[in-house]
């Protein structure tokens, strides 16, 4: 995903009509699930508000900013598998961080090089750990909505309750 910052220049009001911020994407033939989407509208006063994925009618005042991380696609694919050079170019290019790069089990060295030695080990410690499905769903919804508040700032959606026809 990308993260979208944007400034109000006068008073006015907001929608959002967004996805996947309680459900991560799936990660495919080995690949991570993605980054869920997250609102935040940083009022110009300096309070917080984390906002839901569908809203209407949201008061911004001339200098607040929402803060728009779009959820991004899973990866596919191992991630050990990706040629450890090219990640880190892509830490050099601002792209991916140090950390994110430890993700494809990549130790980027001060200089910026691939440290060799220390990828192999990690990427050893990793291997066990790959998802094997098809698809990689992450965290089960009994963990999601367990975890919800403390990662995405709002309460988990209310269970539905199906009623059988007759």
């Amino acid at each position: 995903g990308i993260s979208i910052h944007y400034r109000f220049l006068e008073k006015g009001t907001i929608s959002i009509h967004d996805d996947r911020w309680f459900i991560y994407p799936w990660g495919v033939n080995g690949g991570e699930p993605g980054m869920r989407s997250k609102k935040i509208l940083k009022r110009k006063n300096g309070k917080t508000k984390v906002l839901p994925s569908k809203c209407d009618d949201i008061v911004v005042n001339e200098g607040d900013v929402l803060i728009y991380d779009t959820w991004g696609g899973g990866g596919w694919g191992n991630p050990l598998e990706r040629d450890a050079e090219l990640v880190a170019l892509e830490v050099k290019r601002g792209l991916v961080t140090r950390k994110g790069a430890k993700r494809y089990g990549v130790v980027i060295a001060k200089d910026g090089s691939v440290d060799k030695k220390a990828t192999e080990e990690l990427r050893r410690k990793m291997a066990p750990g790959i998802c094997k499905e098809i698809f990689n769903y992450g965290p089960d919804l009994k963990t999601l909505r367990k975890n919800c508040k403390k990662e995405t700032g709002l309460k988990a959606p209310r269970q539905p309750v199906w009623e059988a026809a007759e």
